[in-house]
């Protein structure tokens, strides 16, 4: 009732930005950040906390649940200078943020836990939870996606227990090859397990994704050796479970088809059938060069994969598709996220993406988003798709990093944070999110589109993602600017959406004024 009055306060004074979305507060404008990692955290208590993640502090805001008031504070963390920093996740526990921090020493990779107060911004606890020697030896250049993630965290949002998965590939030990510590909501270890193998069938083990459903882990693996001759990758998806009172991880091997080299894969809980949903992408031995986008449910009792299909996309899609972009060859969407709901249908977010080298810097182009919505059954119950082209520059992006971006956070580099999609769903309504050139605007189902590069003329835009709108026509998220007015981009990229209480908030970038910078901005679809 509090919250409903606090809010209803809140609109008085609010104004409409567009039909669909309304923003019903902001807060002051701060300096644009240097390079680090940025995330936004909303807590159960409907306080909002921004992170930048630099090599040696830490910058935290937080505002306070009426939105405007902000507590500023600076971080020094004891680890002092990271050599090379990264965030492997960044959430909320018992009513305050835990970031994890790892550092990829040239000695190994380090992994330090802060605990910061979610009213203050303080630093409460720092400790450092994992250091993993340097794999010796030369890495196989041809094991490509192996050490892509030596330490992964998960978080499950119901008991709010939380797991490190620790890999080494190389370990020549098998039993220290895969290890899982489980804490609670008070940051306490409850469960710690390894994996202990008989013999030795895997040379490289790839770490999918991760579940946890209270005390219980179940970990999905792929585990493979790789033919020296031809290159490719021959192995087993594994399921790696670590239950309540056990000190050993078990391993299961899942019947993933033999005629599937598995890429990458994402997981996600059926809270309905208590399966995990497994979305995957993989190359077809008995297609050279295909790859293909599966689908199929971990049944967590029996062990066994159960299904396991190619993902498609609608008729009228194929034809939209080719009709608005002039591509004949069909849509080559990779997948990028997946989204569960409560009925058991499920969504998931593609994207065309081109990677390049030129004079040794890397570049991505992302064309097109997508978000397709199947049943249990895995047939297209909607589909759609935006026009779009974007251009990064310094990075090389896969399959499944908007995944990765939920958890991790945005790399501020390049202006990169402006690009991309971003995936909304209220239960009513789903939207994509996205920035873009103005010009676009006018040149919407034209099949000509101007490559966003730089933020000159760029602005928020979303689509509605309605039943049967294929091709759904964009929206100015804050207004079309008027002429010789500033332009309104977004960093969607580091937004948090809160679904109980349709509310997101994302990052402004505000131009205005002789100070321009970033400013907070809440947001109801």
């Amino acid at each position: 009732m509090k919250r409903l009055f606090f809010c209803l306060a809140l609109l008085v004074s609010s104004f409409l930005v567009q039909a669909q979305f309304m923003k019903f507060a902001e807060g002051p404008v701060f300096p644009v950040p240097g390079q680090g990692f940025v995330k936004l955290l909303q807590l159960k208590d409907y306080t909002t906390i921004y992170f930048h993640v630099s090599s040696d502090t830490i910058r935290v805001q937080v505002y306070e649940p009426k939105y405007r008031a902000r507590t500023e504070e600076t971080l020094v963390p004891a680890y002092g200078q990271l050599e090379a920093g990264s965030v492997a996740g960044i959430f909320e526990e018992n009513g305050d943020a835990v970031l994890m921090i790892t550092d990829a020493k040239k000695t190994g990779t380090v992994l330090y836990r802060l605990v910061v107060d979610g009213k203050t911004g303080k630093l409460k606890d720092e400790k450092q939870l994992v250091a993993l020697k340097k794999n010796p030896g030369k890495k196989n250049p041809k094991a490509t996606g192996t050490e892509a993630a030596e330490i992964a965290v998960r978080r499950d949002p119901v008991s709010e227990n939380y797991a490190v998965a620790m890999f080494r590939p190389f370990e020549s030990d098998t039993s220290k090859r895969v290890e899982i510590v489980l804490y609670n909501k008070d940051n306490k270890e409850i469960n710690r397990g390894t994996y202990i193998a008989p013999t030795e069938k895997y040379k490289y083990i790839q770490f999918l994704d991760m579940i946890i459903t209270g005390e219980k882990v179940s970990g999905i693996l792929y585990g493979y050796n790789i033919d020296p001759a031809t290159t490719a990758k021959t192995g087993d998806l594994i399921l790696a479970t670590l239950n309540k009172g056990q000190n050993s991880i078990a391993f299961t091997e899942l019947d993933y088809s033999n005629d599937l080299q598995l890429e990458n894969a994402a997981a996600r809980m059926d809270p309905g059938t208590k399966r995990i949903l497994l979305v995957s992408y993989a190359k077809l031995n008995s297609e050279t060069d295909k790859y293909k986008t599966f689908a199929g449910y971990i049944d967590l009792d029996l062990k066994k994969l159960v299904g396991n299909e190619a993902l498609g996309f609608s008729d009228k899609f194929k034809t939209k598709y080719a009709d608005a972009t002039g591509n004949k060859s069909g849509y080559a969407g990779i997948p990028q996220n997946v989204f569960i709901q409560a009925d058991g249908s499920f969504s998931v977010a593609y994207e065309e993406v081109e990677t390049y080298t030129k004079d040794a810097d890397k570049f991505t182009v992302i064309r097109n988003p997508a978000v397709v919505t199947y049943n249990r059954d895995l047939q297209v119950q909607d589909n759609s798709f935006v026009v779009a082209d974007q251009l990064l520059q310094g990075v090389m992006l896969g399959t499944f990093y908007q995944s990765a971006r939920d958890i991790l956070g945005q790399y501020l580099l390049n202006g990169n944070e402006f690009k991309s999609s971003y995936y909304i769903n209220d239960g009513h309504n789903s939207f994509i999110l996205f920035n873009d050139r103005d010009e676009n605007m006018r040149n919407t189902g034209s099949g000509k589109t101007a490559q966003f590069k730089v933020m000159d003329d760029a602005d928020a835009f979303y689509v509605n993602l309605k039943a049967n709108d294929i091709a759904p026509l964009r929206k100015y998220m804050f207004g079309k600017p008027a002429e010789g007015e500033n332009h309104h981009p977004v960093i969607f990229n580091v937004s948090d959406y809160d679904n109980a209480n349709n509310i997101l908030v994302t990052l402004f970038w505000d131009k205005a004024g002789t100070h321009p910078g970033y400013k907070l901005v809440w947001l109801q679809p």
